[in-house]
Order: C-alpha cells, then structure tokens, then sequence
C-alpha cells in the first residue's frame, strides 16, 4: 500500500516531471532543506505505540550544551517517530530542562527554520488548532491565500473540520463561515461556506 507521503512524491513527478527530493534540495538550504529532504522521504514510524524509556534517551538527544537543541537530532528524531511518540519526548524534554520545546526552537533557529519546526511541533502536539491557525493565517492580512484555504479545507472534511471550526472560534473569536463570508466572493465563497457548514 502507498503512503500519504510516497503518494506526493509520485503525484510531483507526474506533474512536475521532476523528483521532489532533487527539487527541495534545489531550492532550499540547511537545515531547513535537512528537514523537508527526511519529511519528503518518510520513514515515520506508524501507530501509536509509546516507549517512556526511549523518549528519555531521545529527549537528551535534542539537547545540546549552550544552544539547548541539537539541529540534527531534532530532524532526526521529529521525522521518524510516531506522533504519539513524539509528544512523549517533548513532555520528556521539558522535564529534563525545564523548557519547552517551542523555546527552545526559538532560540536555535529563525527564518524558515524556525517556522518549519515551530509548525511541525504544533501540528505534531494537536494538529486541530495547527489547522486552524493556518486557516486563520490565510484569511489574514493583505488577500486571501486561496490555495491553503481549499487545500485545509478539502483535506480535513472528512477528518475533523468540524474540531478546527470549534478551535477557529475559540481562539479567533469568529465562526469560520462567517471570516469565509467575508473574506472570499462568488461561487467560491458560495462553495467554501457549503463545504464547512454541511452536516
């Protein structure tokens, strides 16, 4: 069977005519083409089985004496552990250093790096309000990001746009359907507020 990830690589070259792996090693550097190279290669263990055991040893792994996060071990282990896993070693971490993740990161990296291992931690610990705050992110600011919005929006209809909905609101303030009223036009905004608030 294909996974979600093999599936991409495929869709990429049948569009592109190119490997997606060549391409983000093309067009990005460091450790943020470390990160998207393992992402786009996969490898992720499945399930959710938890070992405590292992998730101590890997949360002193990501440490590292001064900067707090070892880059590489970081990319390593956030792109081949389960997701269940992952937040048993980040809740791990914090223990041993008495520091989130998140702070951690922030004081590593910045710029795309930052965002990227900012963005799969979130989506990683609870992929609903990760969601919404892209949702939001799209509807923000100087026009819509249209393809995010469709992208989001197809994707987790059948998942669990009804959760993100209620994490839309709870940390915007606003329904959903409401920003998409406002924010799109036409037949667009006609199809995206049908497709949220179908039952």
């Amino acid at each position: 069977m294909i996974n979600e990830i093999e599936a991409i690589r495929i869709e990429y070259r049948k569009k592109y005519n190119a490997n997606l792996i060549d391409s983000l090693r093309g067009d990005t550097s460091g450790a943020f083409e470390d990160l998207l190279v393992q992402l786009a290669q996969g490898g992720r263990e499945t399930g959710e089985v938890v070992n405590r055991k292992k998730a101590q040893a890997d949360a002193k792994r990501l440490y590292q004496d001064g900067a707090g996060l070892d880059i590489d071990a970081f990319i390593e282990v956030s792109t081949k552990r389960n997701r269940a896993q992952l937040r048993i070693i980040f809740e791990e971490y914090q223990k041993m250093y008495q520091k989130e993740i998140d702070a951690v990161i922030k004081d590593a990296v910045s710029g795309d790096t930052q965002d990227a291992f900012l963005g799969l931690v979130m989506a990683l610990r609870d992929p609903v309000k990760f969601y919404a705050v892209r949702l939001h992110e799209a509807t923000s600011g100087m026009g819509t990001n249209d393809t995010r919005l469709i992208r989001i929006i197809v994707s987790r209809l059948e998942v669990d746009l009804p959760e993100i909905k209620a994490k839309y609101f709870e940390l915007y303030g606003d329904r959903l359907e409401d920003v998409l009223e406002h924010e799109c036009s036409g037949d667009y905004k006609k199809l995206l507020v049908a497709l949220v608030t179908r039952k």
